[in-house]
């Protein structure tokens, strides 16, 4: 049966990222070289860009997932979740439509770092609903060789910290990208209201309100309601 989703894994580490496409064997995957890129957030749209399907999964080199990892991510996106993570941004998937509706990540972050911040709040102004954890495994969660100093200054410019919240100053950047034409039903996404946020996997920096840290009970997915 044909995959309807693509499976990336961006590094500049092909021995790391070798080891995560193993532990992804029973899927098709490719390892998109990450080197040089000037922006986690333009790495990642190009992996977007690059799909041929509706379905994103970006996995880390550092990742260790499992068949069911990507069962579970897929599970959860068909349930209504908008943006899935299985640990923090090292792991994750969404749709296309997702891009459609509030847009590519934003490349003015330079040098990598707090994009994750900025999509988060994206999600909650747009009332769609993520799941973050830490759930899976990863090997090695080594030094990062993105700049954050770099992509602070930015992050500055865009939102306002103020206590136990945050004000926009700059509007997202719009990007003349072509995702193609529309080949699944916009979904209803669940509100973001209904998000999956612990604590204990959320930067601080975050300030996003924890609305729910309770275990989603998976016990009875099957793969016709999967794939």
């Amino acid at each position: 049966m044909e995959q309807n989703f693509d499976i990336f894994i961006p590094s500049n580490r092909p021995q790391m990222a070798l080891k995560t496409q193993e532990c992804l064997k029973d899927f098709e995957s490719i390892i998109h070289d990450g080197s040089n890129y000037p922006s986690f957030s333009k790495l990642i749209n190009d992996c977007i860009l690059k799909a041929k399907t509706e379905t994103v999964i970006i996995a880390s080199d550092k990742i260790r997932p499992t068949s069911n990892d990507i069962k579970k991510m897929l599970f959860l996106l068909k349930k209504g979740f908008g943006f899935v993570a299985m640990h923090n941004f090292y792991f994750f998937a969404f749709s296309k439509n997702l891009i459609r509706k509030i847009g590519f990540f934003d490349e003015r972050f330079i040098g990598g770092g707090y994009e994750d911040v900025d999509w988060g709040r994206r999600l909650l102004e747009h009332d769609i609903a993520l799941y973050i954890s830490i759930e899976t495994p990863a090997e090695s969660l080594l030094k990062s060789s993105w700049n954050y100093e770099k992509s602070y200054k930015f992050y500055v410019q865009k939102w306002q910290e103020i206590p136990n919240s945050w004000k926009r100053l700059l509007a997202d950047e719009t990007y003349n990208y072509n995702l193609g034409d529309i080949s699944t039903p916009i979904q209803q996404w669940l509100s973001f209201k209904n998000s999956f946020l612990p604590k204990t996997s959320l930067p601080s920096h975050y300030q996003l309100k924890f609305f729910n840290d309770k275990p989603i009970n998976l016990t009875e997915i099957k793969c016709s309601a999967i794939f």
